[in-house]
């Protein structure tokens, strides 16, 4: 009879059927086991406790715990040939005063002569507790000036000091000036100068 083919394919598609509903209810429970598993994952690895503000450096402070005449310290750091060469890829300059030992030799200079913005770069406060101190509540670089007071040599070891000279409160900012120097290891004063900061009140 032609009734019995289509018996048969009604039986063939509730197999089917069945084998697709049997998929996705598999499917769902095991995407169900899944979220079970990496939810007590988390719960066994993350800590309520854990704070990221106990690894700062140094503890923070806001702009009215600062005082006129505090001085921050940052690291020496010795001008060595890689951060000659790492600031001309950064800057572009090729001038052979910085990078040419026989130029420097016939005009007098005993080794590379570090460029004036290199020596500067090295009075990033970033480099100093005083970064740290502020967090969050450093906005931004307003200003600075720089007087370039004795040449830096390849080999030379910089001290560079901050000390506060100014601090202007306004509604929610305020302005952080700031005395720079920085020191050769022959106490020679290289560089001085001022920056100034927005400060986050």
């Amino acid at each position: 009879m032609w009734c019995e083919p289509l018996a048969e394919a009604n039986t063939t598609l509730q197999v089917v059927n069945y084998n697709l509903l049997f998929c996705q209810l598999r499917s769902k429970l095991v995407i169900k086991l899944l979220r079970k598993f990496l939810a007590l994952e988390s719960n066994l690895t993350r800590n309520e406790n854990f704070d990221p503000s106990q690894h700062s450096i140094v503890p923070l402070r806001g702009f009215h715990d600062f005082e006129i005449g505090e001085q921050f310290f940052a690291p020496s750091r010795t001008m060595t040939e890689g951060i000659f060469t790492a600031f001309q890829a950064a800057s572009g300059d090729n001038h052979p005063i910085h990078y040419d030992r026989n130029y420097l030799a016939e005009i007098g200079h005993q080794n590379l002569m570090a460029h004036g913005f290199m020596t500067l770069i090295q009075a990033a406060i970033g480099a100093s507790p005083l970064a740290h101190s502020l967090g969050k509540n450093l906005i931004g670089f307003i200003d600075q000036s720089s007087q370039f007071l004795k040449p830096v040599y390849c080999g030379d070891t910089i001290y560079p000091v901050f000390e506060i000279n100014e601090l202007l409160p306004n509604k929610s900012t305020g302005v952080m000036g700031l005395d720079v120097k920085i020191y050769k290891q022959n106490k020679e004063l290289a560089l001085q100068g001022i920056q100034r900061y927005l400060i986050k009140i």
